[in-house]
């Protein structure tokens, strides 16, 4: 009696040890079929073909339909994968930061910077790959890539400019959305390598860790939010409005 006592119990668990083993393995293929997707999309750009990826990946048709089941939302997959965790880190970083009343600038600004120059960040080839998809996914005017990069970052953005207008009550929105802006523009081209260096001093270059970019990036951008409104700057250096 004990004997057959047990074995319902051990027929119930088999079925979920295979299911959860296959869905351990869909994981593991989807993983894979990214990891390739974004090596080949940093190297060839983003209008390689789907085809492409299917080659390099080794993988067929019918694997690519039920995993993503088209280009786009192959493309998506991949921004939704990594977004997520330097959003992650970004908020957290910024919850820190809250804490004080009001929020440092320089606080602010570094959480959103220091995920995406996190050493081990940068030394990894997927996470390279992808920030520098990211970049150029920045720069495209097509509606789908914008419309994909507003849906899994702008409500980062959203909650780091109400931070920023904690810390600096007095500067007019307008002006808030500029400097941010061009916080944004400076994060983007200097990841995750500073590139415009190897253009302006290619001896500079060489050896830059993300480290010695954050040293000289977050100073920089902590002037930016706070230097004095554009009428002050406008009327210090007789620029007509």
């Amino acid at each position: 009696m004990a004997q057959s006592a047990v074995k319902p119990a051990e027929a119930k668990r088999k079925p979920n040890n295979r299911a959860g083993q296959k869905l351990e393995r869909g994981l593991k293929t989807r993983d894979a079929i990214l990891d390739v997707a974004e090596q080949v999309i940093n190297d060839e750009g983003l209008g390689v073909s789907l085809r492409r990826i299917m080659v390099v990946a080794g993988v067929n048709v019918t694997s690519i339909n039920y995993h993503f089941g088209q280009r786009d939302k192959l493309i998506e997959a991949i921004v939704e994968r990594r977004s997520n965790i330097i959003s992650e880190e970004r908020l957290a970083l910024l919850e820190q930061a809250e804490r004080q009343n009001p929020p440092s600038v320089a606080d602010i600004v570094a959480a959103y910077y220091q995920p995406s120059f996190d050493p081990k960040r940068v030394g990894d080839p997927g996470w390279r790959n992808y920030l520098r998809i990211l970049s150029r996914l920045s720069l495209e005017s097509g509606k789908f890539y914008r419309d994909l990069i507003a849906k899994y970052y702008d409500p980062v953005h959203a909650r780091f400019l109400d931070a920023l207008r904690q810390a600096l009550p007095e500067l007019p929105e307008e002006e808030l959305i500029w400097r941010y802006h061009t916080m944004q523009a400076i994060g983007i081209r200097a990841f995750p390598t500073p590139r415009p260096l190897n253009v302006v001093s290619r001896k500079l270059a060489r050896g830059v860790t993300p480290e010695e970019s954050l040293r000289n990036i977050l100073p920089l951008m902590v002037q930016l939010f706070t230097a004095p409104p554009l009428s002050t700057l406008q009327a210090m250096f007789g620029i007509k409005k």
